[in-house]
């Protein structure tokens, strides 16, 4: 037999049990976006006073998905002092150091945005921000990573991460990151949006001399091409391409290094091999030996053998 228990006995004991357990947590701000920022520039006059974080919604952004917020950015990223901005080159290679901070929100843009030198683009990396090129964004580049005042073996301490970098409202070709930069560089947990199908959009692309070194954790989805790099010294660490055509390999390089997988999931990987098995050159005959990520895998695993071969491992799926 059993007794019946009055609800309200019930949830009476239920309270009394657990009157000591607190709410769930309400999730708060990113803890690098509210702690007390005091950072100086120790190489330029009055770097005391010199302001190194800036949060875009200071400068104007409003990230709401529609507003055009290329002025606002831009704004962060070039403001200087009263000796000039940070795009014109008056405060060296290492006076001016910059964090642009994009809190969680998209932020369109109606043209390119111009990186300078000791500049970190940087989002939330629990809820990326997006930087979205609006339907009639002019320029071939969304973002220009590198500082255009210094040639790419000299583009010291950029650094893009914990972004979304979206195309996929534009029609026509177009690149989302221009990254001619060399050392001392950082670009890691960044998507690269693009409209599936979309042959003439570009994930990431360099130009001239560059030694950009590592490149990880990044994930490409849609377009054309993912990586085309026409560098040296590039070490490319846990890449996600997905749903490219035709091409998500890097070509042209002197020397590269992959670590751990670089995943592939595209609609037909027998095409995507097929294509991919002697691939076109994109670069200067003086920059591309020909090798490409596939046969220098097959010559390290010829030289190391198989089993030294295991962080190399492509995973097609």
């Amino acid at each position: 037999m059993f007794a019946l228990v009055p609800f309200s006995l019930l949830a009476l004991a239920f309270g009394a049990a657990h009157a000591g357990c607190s709410p769930p947590p309400v999730k708060t701000a990113y803890w690098y976006e509210v702690i007390q920022h005091n950072g100086i520039s120790a190489a330029i006059p009055n770097g005391k006073n010199w302001k190194v974080f800036r949060n875009v919604k200071d400068y104007g952004a409003k990230g709401d998905g529609t507003t055009d917020d290329t002025a606002a950015i831009q704004r962060a990223i070039n403001t200087g002092d009263s000796t000039g901005t940070r795009d014109a080159g008056v405060f060296g290679s290492t006076g001016q150091p910059a964090v642009v901070y994009f809190p969680a929100g998209t932020y369109v843009v109606k043209s390119t945005i111009n990186s300078t030198v000791g500049t970190v683009i940087m989002g939330d990396p629990t809820n990326r921000a997006t930087i979205k090129a609006a339907s009639k964004f002019t320029g071939d580049y969304l973002l220009f990573g590198h500082d255009k005042t210094y040639a790419g073996l000299v583009g010291f301490f950029h650094g893009v991460k914990n972004l979304v970098l979206d195309s996929t409202a534009v029609s026509g070709p177009i690149t989302l990151l221009e990254w001619s930069v060399s050392q001392n560089n950082q670009l890691t947990n960044v998507l690269f949006n693009m409209p599936v199908g979309a042959t003439t959009h570009t994930g990431i692309a360099t130009q001239g001399l560059n030694s950009g070194l590592l490149i990880n954790d990044n994930e490409f989805r849609g377009g054309g091409v993912g990586i085309n790099l026409v560098a040296t010294q590039y070490h490319l660490k846990s890449l996600v391409f997905k749903s490219m055509t035709p091409s998500p390999f890097p070509q042209c390089l002197f020397q590269v290094a992959n670590q751990g997988a670089l995943r592939i999931n595209v609609a037909d990987n027998w095409a995507l091999r097929r294509q991919n098995r002697n691939p076109p050159c994109q670069c200067a005959p003086s920059h591309c030996p020909g090798n490409e990520i596939r046969g220098l895998l097959r010559r390290h695993r010829r030289q190391h053998g198989q089993r030294h071969a295991e962080p190399d491992r492509f995973q097609c799926h």
